[in-house]
């Protein structure tokens, strides 16, 4: 910036440098450096308007671009004027002072610039010693009185003349004092002369302030000037400390009259901030007498004031903390001014004094109003540091600090600033525990202890740790040190700031961190003042603006360090209870606000707590402790468990119970699991008293896994069911069954289990839960090292667990069934035959798996049968499960097994019960298992068996006629139709089937009905079906006949479609209006010819008539109506619990029957010889039932069956001219076998009852017989 006038200089310069001028203008003196003549000189009006014109002309666009002469004038003449013979006056020295220092504020821009260079400067540089000998003599002309004589050259010069020689003289020491102060506060300007020079000078100003009197018409106005300098100079710390204490004395001065703004006060103050910037812990000796009078300035209405004031102590505090050893005194001397400050402007005078009182002036909502709001934290923490120990053994100073400090927090600029304060006091209460060193008294460590209870009361932003710091790195002793240490790790760990909790659990996981090392390192605690940062006390913060002060305190909380500590093994162990309530406490905080870090730092806090107390070294191994430390672990895992049912919130509960198995993992871990079993037994009885409702999943999925993962610690020598398994099996059913698994897979290998034990483990799986194929396996597996340990018999064993465990709601059938067969034959209970038959039931048709057990299992029943003692209560109680399994409608027995079957379970009773008592309610019990003898097998046994059972028994017993179950009354329909002497009279009337109508035996005869093709056969793999009688209508005249159980009537086959091997199919029949009648004729008006001639087949086939497409399914037999019994039916029949006998509901039985045309269900295998038709594929049979079928009439060209004897056997053919046959199959009509007997065999598979299809049947067969014979002959 060019400036065009001194007038318009002066106004851009700071005032003080530029006083209003008591004389004229250097121009106006003489050009000779001599008294002045009488007579002015001529040419100074003229000289004095050249100038003023050229103060208008403007200067060159660049000064120092043409640098010779630049400065040559002022400098030649300011040389020159040192020389005796030069001609040199005072107006001359004005001139040159006034044009150099122009000149250089012109160019102060570009000569603060030092990155350019300054070739002008040169000629400075070059007469640099001459110039400061001129400013020096020029200086010194104000200590001197001018001599009016001397100055004008005239005894007695006129006022005129000494006025300007006055002005002159007075005016040199100005001007020369201007330049001065440019090349004191100008870098590169001050570089161009030598420290000496610069010395010299700066020693000829000071005198001049300090002068008593100067002879000077306003010589305040120097004094001002001089102090302006020294505000403004930027002389390194070399050139001015050999003044430094004078300068503090020249600042003291100024600021002793009070504290009303003024500019010189302000210059004071910025001469001590120079002062203490520059030479720091050095010059707090120099500021000791006026200290108190700086203290004032924090309470002075001023903000500059207070702000300039705080720059001096943050600097002065910084100082201390860097070098304040080496003035103890001098500081220990600061820190008395400062608690004498504090306690005379804390009191209640000072509140009402002008100045108010300090807590006021340095309130933080009042610091926040300026523009720079950090000024009154940096006041507090430089007072803290400078009071030393006094801050926190001093009341007043207490109250102040902790107060402010306090207050801090509510305003959102100055919240993170005042951790870093805080952490002053911690270094003050280092140096508290300093001062108890050197006076280890009482009292002093009651005060160490009043102390250490206040910085406590602060611990965020890092205090925490600056206090472990300080008590870790005292002299007194590290014992008291760990305790003070720990007892600030527990306060932050239980804090409610989660960065302090967060702190306080790392802490606490490095103070542990020394568990398995081999040495422990050394320590690495960090100086107190280290967590002070610079930026606090160097002007950082104070030079911040609200905009710019939460961004630079961010910036300072960066560089705090840390604190890398660690205890030794035996300071753990020692501090062991100590550290685990530290634990503890962290743990409850974290599992109330979780964090998944904090928590995963805190597993292997815990890990490092358990291996201490093994004194695990490097390369360990599991090892155990004491049992008295078990106790302490289940307390500690146990206190995190709820105390009854949840009557928390469920993810605080499942956080507890996921956190207590992660701590159960870890003791896993380090210990062996012989010291785990009895800590495992306890912890699982305690987790097993809470109640975790099924409806909460998480909670009770984290429950029961951490019962699993205990009970696979459990002892086998300890667990019994009056022990641990008693808890176990009064849990909850899901954990019950998921610990039994644990349990059972681990201990089925394990011989030292007891019998007791076992016996447990298989009662606690029966019927809680449903089974895998695993668990039984497992099962089975531990009962068959029941049996084998037990004391007394395997049956009396096994039996036991049946008769307690039978009313189970998930009793698996095979499970059931493996327990029933393992009873052996001892007497069981009604009410466990009865859920064996469900089992039994339930099983069929069962998975390929299953199938042996039920073979097992029928073949154990067959075993049971002869030793029993009431072979009726076997039979009644298992004749659900027999009727499904002897009809076997889904073919999954082969025909040995059904053989077999058929043999064990269905002949042999029927032989047995021979000599049981006859009664209508026994044959009511029996009825449905005597039906079901009547299933379609190629054997015939069952109708055989049951042959010999009536005509042994009931057949003759007048007594019964006519009360007959609707079972038994359908069974021997079936055999009236073979041979009504097998029946005896008690069949009623109204139940014989009609008699075989034969047709002529003209095949050509419209007598004979042509049947449709489908109804000649079946499928050769149709299976049958049984049915059960949905209602039993009561026989007339027998009201006291007991209701009959819902029984099968024999052979029902299942619908099939015919084979592709069947014969074409024929057209279906006209209706004939010449079909015989389906109802039995009266005796008097039946056809005798076909009453004696009626088929006689001994075979337990029936069917029902057939049902037009969308007629009701459910066929009505006899005024009865019959649903299909099958094994979904069985099932539902178990669900129901229905065993005892009695009548059934329509709407729980019955069953739709097919739509389909009526399907005749191939029974026995027959075989034709010489015209002679057997029926039955086993001769044996037939002689065994004593039995002889009778032959056709010679009308049809076959012999009379009934008349054969009973005794007679039935002629058979040899084995090599039948084709081998399935079970259930029949035999293909080929050549080697007429159609007429394949016709034959459909019809006695047919339940001869009065229904169209049965009759058609019986009709199709005697005419084929007839054309086969006609062929034949």
């Amino acid at each position: 910036m060019r400036i065009v006038s001194t007038k318009s200089l002066d106004k851009e310069n700071i005032p003080i440098n530029t006083p209003p001028p008591l004389l004229k203008q250097p121009h106006e003196q003489s050009s000779t450096l001599r008294p002045f003549n009488s007579t002015p000189q001529s040419g100074i009006v003229e000289q004095d308007q050249d100038v003023s014109s050229c103060a208008t002309i403007p200067m060159p666009p660049s000064p120092l671009s043409n640098p010779r002469k630049y400065y040559d004038s002022s400098v030649s003449t300011l040389v020159k004027s040192l020389s005796p013979q030069a001609e040199v006056s005072y107006t001359d020295l004005n001139e040159a002072y006034t044009e150099l220092a122009n000149r250089i504020r012109t160019d102060a821009d570009a000569i603060n610039d030092e990155t350019q260079a300054h070739p002008s400067l040169a000629v400075i540089r070059k007469a640099s010693s001459s110039i400061v000998q001129a400013m020096r003599r020029d200086i010194k002309l104000i200590l001197t009185e001018p001599s009016l004589e001397a100055l004008t050259g005239l005894k007695t010069p006129t006022n005129e003349q000494a006025l300007t020689a006055l002005e002159a003289y007075y005016s040199l020491t100005n001007n020369t004092l201007r330049l001065l102060s440019d090349i004191f506060s100008m870098r590169p300007l001050y570089k161009q002369f030598t420290a000496g020079e610069l010395r010299s000078l700066l020693g000829e100003i000071t005198p001049v302030y300090l002068a008593q009197k100067l002879p000077s018409p306003n010589p305040q106005r120097v004094r001002d000037f001089i102090l302006w300098i020294l505000s403004s100079q930027t002389l390194p710390p070399d050139v001015l400390s050999p003044y430094a204490p004078t300068v503090a004395i020249l600042a003291r001065q100024a600021l002793s009259s009070g504290t009303e703004k003024s500019q010189n006060r302000t210059n004071s103050l910025k001469i001590i901030l120079k002062l203490v910037t520059n030479y720091k812990a050095e010059i707090a000796p120099s500021l000791l007498p006026f200290f108190s009078n700086l203290l004032l300035f924090l309470l002075a209405p001023n903000f500059e004031y207070r702000l300039l004031v705080t720059r001096i102590i943050s600097r002065l505090a910084a100082a201390k903390l860097e070098n304040g050893s080496a003035f103890v005194e001098d500081f220990q001397s600061i820190a008395a001014k400062i608690r004498d400050f504090i306690a005379e402007y804390s009191s209640l005078t000072a509140k009402q004094s002008e100045l108010g009182d300090i807590r006021t002036a340095l309130s933080p909502k009042r610091a926040v109003e300026t523009q720079n709001p950090g000024w009154s934290l940096v006041a507090i923490s430089s007072l803290i540091v400078l009071s030393d120990y006094g801050a926190l053994t001093h009341r007043p100073s207490i109250v102040l600090f902790v107060k402010t400090l306090s207050e801090a927090p509510s305003q959102q600029r100055l919240k993170r600033l005042q951790p870093i304060v805080w952490k002053c006091l911690v270094w003050a209460f280092s140096s508290v525990l300093e001062m108890r060193t050197m006076s280890d008294t009482p009292r002093a460590e009651e005060t160490v202890e009043k102390a250490f209870l206040v910085v406590q009361e602060e611990l965020k932003g890092g205090i925490g740790e600056a206090i472990m710091a300080a008590v870790l790195n005292a002299e007194d002793g590290s014992t008291e040190g760990v305790s003070r240490a720990l007892s600030v790790l527990e306060k932050m760990v239980s804090s409610d700031h989660v960065p302090t909790r967060a702190d306080g659990i790392f802490l606490l996981s490095q103070v542990l961190g020394s568990i398995g090392t081999s040495s422990l390192p050394g320590k690495d605690i960090p100086a107190v003042k280290s967590y002070l940062p610079l930026e606090l006390l160097d002007g950082t913060i104070l030079n911040a603006t609200s905009k710019t002060i939460s961004s630079v305190v961010e910036a300072m909380n960066k560089q705090s360090p840390h604190l890398l500590w660690q205890l030794s093994e035996e300071d753990i162990i020692r501090k062991w209870d100590v550290l685990i309530d530290i634990w503890i406490t962290a743990s409850t905080a974290v599992l109330r606000d979780p964090d998944t870090a904090l928590l995963k730092n805190l597993i292997g806090t815990w890990q490092s707590l358990l291996l201490v107390q093994t004194q695990l070294t490097q390369g360990g191994v599991h090892l155990t402790t004491s049992s008295g430390f078990t106790g302490q672990v289940l307390s500690t895992m146990s206190g995190f468990l709820p105390t009854s049912g949840p009557n928390g919130s469920v993810e605080a509960l499942t956080r507890s119970l996921r956190f207590v198995s992660s701590l159960w993992s870890v003791a896993k871990n380090v210990f062996s699991d012989p010291w785990l079993h009895g800590l495992a037994e306890d912890l699982l009885k305690k987790i097993l008293a809470i109640q975790c409702p099924a409806d909460t999943p998480d909670l009770h999925s984290a429950w029961a896994n951490l019962c699993e993962d205990l009970a696979a610690s459990l002892d086998v020598s300890r667990c019994n069911e009056f022990g641990i398994l008693g808890d176990i099996m009064s849990s909850e059913p899901g954990v019950t069954m998921r610990l039994w698994r644990v349990l059972a897979r681990k201990w089925k290998d394990v011989d030292l289990l007891s019998e007791h034990v076992l016996v447990t483990l298989l009662k606690v799986s029966f019927g809680k839960w449903p089974t895998t194929n695993n668990d039984l396996e497992i099962w089975r597996e531990l009962l068959s090292k029941t049996t084998s340990k037990a004391a007394v018999s395997s049956s009396k064993l096994v039996s036991d667990i049946l008769e307690d465990n039978y009313s189970k709601s998930y009793i698996d059938p095979k499970q059931f069934l493996t327990l029933f067969i393992t009873a052996g034959t001892i007497d069981l209970s009604n009410r466990v035959l009865q859920v064996a038959d469900e089992n039994l039931s339930a099983l069929y048709p069962p998975p390929a798996d299953a199938l042996p057990l039920c073979l097992q299992t029928l073949r154990f029943l067959g075993q049971m049968i002869p030793s029993s003692s009431s072979i009726l209560n076997i039979v009644t109680s298992f004749q659900q499960s027999l009727q499904l399994w002897i009809a076997d409608e889904s073919n999954i027995l082969s025909s040995a097994d059904h053989e077999e079957l058929i043999r064990q379970l269905y002949c042999r009773p029927l032989d047995m019960l021979h000599k049981h008592e006859l009664s209508i309610s026994v044959l009511d019990k029996l009825s449905a298992f005597l039906a079901c003898g009547f299933c379609h097998d190629h054997s015939g046994l069952g109708p055989a068996a049951f042959t010999r059972f009536w005509c042994a028994t009931y057949r003759d017993v007048k007594e019964f006629y006519g009360r007959y179950p609707p079972p038994i009354v359908k069974c021997l329909s079936v055999l009236n139709d073979i041979n009504s002497q097998l029946v005896g009279d008690g069949l009623p009337e109204s139940q014989f089937t009609p008699c075989s109508i034969v047709p002529d035996s003209d095949p050509h005869s419209g007598h004979s009905i042509p049947l449709d093709s489908s109804r000649r056969g079946r499928a050769s793999n149709s299976t049958p079906r049984l049915v059960y009688l949905e209602e039993y209508p009561e026989p007339a005249g027998s009201s006291n006949v007991s209701s009959s159980p819902a029984a099968p009537l024999p052979f029902l086959p299942p619908q099939s479609s015919p084979v592709g091997t069947e014969a074409p199919a024929t057209p279906s029949p006209e209706p004939r209006e010449f079909l015989p009648s389906l109802k039995r004729s009266s005796p008097s008006n039946s056809d005798g010819d076909n009453q004696a001639k009626k088929r006689k087949i001994l075979a337990g086939a029936g069917a029902f008539p057939y049902s037009p497409p969308g007629a009701s399914r459910k066929q009505v037999f006899e005024g009865v109506v019959i649903p299909r019994y099958t094994a979904s039916t069985a099932h539902r029949s178990r669900e129901s619990q229905l065993m005892t006998p009695g009548p059934s509901s329509q709407d729980s039985f019955s069953m739709d029957l097919d739509e389909e045309a009526p399907i005749v269900n191939d029974a026995y295998e027959e075989h034709a010889e010489a015209g002679t038709v057997s029926f039955l594929s086993m001769p044996k049979a037939l002689s065994e039932m004593s039995v002889v079928v009778g032959e056709f009439s010679d009308d049809h060209g076959h012999e009379d069956i009934a008349g054969r004897h009973l005794t007679e056997p039935l002629p058979a053919s040899s084995a090599e001219d039948r084709p081998p046959l399935r079970r259930n199959q029949t035999t293909p009509a080929n050549s080697s076998t007429p159609a007429a007997l394949d016709a034959l065999r459909r019809a006695c598979t047919a339940f001869s009852g009065d229904a169209p299809m049965q009759r058609e049947a019986l009709m199709e067969a005697q005419h084929l017989v007839h054309t086969l014979s006609r062929k034949d002959t």
